[in-house]
């Protein structure tokens, strides 16, 4: 296995040890402390979560679905400047914690979204096919742009690290709001 498979694999097992311990963590919460939210306009423990796996699915699976059954649009080119200049911007944004606007509405949770009992195994089935996705890849297609985000081009390793960013802001995201004041026990 070459340096960048192993790093990828490395990447995507961590992902999903974070994903299985916070989906076991939210499933001992009640269901009031899942809804708990400081004002109407901010998320619910129980909507982070939903939109965690609703920005994977629209990041990842898709892009894996459509290339595991051969319909596949991937972004024409490489990664140009323009790119590796933006992903290094939306790194910024996540390293100093600048809110950013979901980018699009298909993130966006419902008001009442499916049950943990429901997400957790959907967003495990979902991990599953985008692990057999990236396993099927030549080395050539591992550093080739897979994904367009709306603001950059991303191959494989940008891809998960994008995740990654994106996972952890939202489990901070969850762990300030189970520290507000008024937080049901």
């Amino acid at each position: 296995m070459s340096a960048k498979r192993q790093k990828i694999a490395e990447a995507l097992d961590a992902l999903e040890a974070d994903r299985e311990a916070l989906t076991a963590e939210l499933n001992q919460l009640s269901d009031e402390q899942l809804s708990f939210s400081t004002h109407p306009d901010v998320w619910t423990i129980h909507q982070v979560y939903c939109h965690m796996a609703l920005a994977e699915q629209l990041l990842l699976f898709h892009v894996a679905e459509k290339e595991l059954q051969g319909n596949a649009k991937s972004p024409k080119g490489s990664r140009g400047l323009r790119d590796k200049v933006a992903f290094g911007f939306m790194r910024m944004f996540f390293a100093v914690g600048i809110p950013v606007k979901a980018p699009t509405k298909s993130v966006i949770p419902p008001v009442e979204p499916p049950p943990l009992s429901h997400l957790g195994p959907k967003w495990a089935e979902m991990r599953g096919v985008i692990r057999q996705w990236i396993e099927g890849m030549d080395d050539e297609r591992l550093q080739a742009p897979i994904v367009r985000h709306p603001f950059a081009k991303m191959d494989v390793a940008n891809a998960l690290q994008f995740a990654r960013w994106h996972f952890d802001r939202h489990r901070k995201q969850i762990q300030r709001l189970q520290k507000q004041p008024g937080f049901p026990t």
